[in-house]
């Protein structure tokens, strides 16, 4: 009988070891990129909603505020509404949207999720069909808020491409109250706004205002500390009961009070706001000078 080659034990061994090396050859896959736990982050964007009847509904400068926690996000949707025919704007809070890293990015979605508005739940809303994606830089989702195909898109509010010192030129309006509504116009009117991004306050300087044409001269009028807050492609802006200054000093007789307005970079309308100084109702419109 013959007797048979034996194959040596330790190069079988090692050429298993080698062989499985090679069958384990692959590109390291990358980690999927996960939200941030647990952060707040805050996205100013447009809201669409189709209103069921050929037309759609555009709300601009929506704030929504987003909180990711293991896997589930609850989104607040600040000051929005369905219809121009609504009487009020709500914060609408959805709780319980799934978050599901792929590809780099995260993806959401949700089914049957009751809204909470003015103290509790908001059913005639029940978001169904959400779906969309999220980023660092960007959100974009659509749902089924009630019966209303709604979509969202927004840029994260350190993206929005404000200025921190513009000028404008444009026109000022001045109520006279004068009994027979007579307005004061002057045009030309130079204005700078001079934001500061630390405190989101602003100072706003008007150059050679005048608020009758039976003021003798005009002034530079400064408005400090005008509470700033970033909107889709600006800033809004509010203040009340603001001492302009004027002369080297406090001007007293002018105590600004309930301005609101706002700034837009995409509009041909750069700024407007209203407001009242002392007793005059004022408004001015102005565009960015190049």
């Amino acid at each position: 009988m013959k007797k048979m080659c034996k194959f040596p034990y330790f190069l079988a061994a090692g050429l298993l070891l080698v062989l499985a090396d090679c069958s384990d050859d692959k590109e390291p896959q990358e980690p999927e990129e996960k939200p941030e736990q647990g952060a707040e982050k805050t996205y100013i964007g447009t809201l669409i909603v189709d209103q069921n009847d050929g037309t759609l509904y555009t709300q601009k400068n929506v704030s929504l505020i987003i909180t990711v926690d293991d896997g589930e996000a609850v989104m607040e949707l600040k000051e929005m509404s369905f219809s121009d025919r609504m009487p009020l704007k709500l914060d609408i809070t959805m709780p319980g949207v799934t978050v599901r890293p792929e590809d780099g990015k995260s993806l959401l979605s949700g089914e049957g999720i009751v809204p909470l508005a003015m103290g509790g739940p908001f059913e005639q809303y029940t978001i169904t069909g959400l779906t969309g994606e999220l980023s660092e830089e960007r959100i974009d989702f659509e749902m089924m808020c009630g019966a209303y195909p709604t979509l969202f898109t927004a840029l994260h509010e350190d993206q929005l491409p404000v200025p921190e010192q513009t000028v404008y030129r444009g026109i000022l309006y001045v109520d006279q109250n004068d009994g027979q509504g007579t307005v004061y116009v002057q045009q030309e009117v130079t204005a700078l706004l001079a934001i500061d991004l630390d405190t989101d306050r602003a100072d706003l300087l008007l150059e050679e205002v005048s608020f009758s044409d039976r003021m003798p001269f005009r002034l530079d009028m400064t408005i400090p500390g005008i509470t700033v807050r970033p909107v889709y492609g600006g800033y809004a802006m509010e203040a009340d009961g603001i001492v302009p200054l004027a002369l080297g000093g406090e001007y007293e007789d002018y105590v600004i009070t309930a301005l609101t307005g706002s700034t837009s970079a995409w509009s041909d309308t750069g700024i407007e706001f209203e407001m009242y100084c002392g007793q005059y109702p004022t408004r001015f419109v102005g565009v960015k000078k190049e």
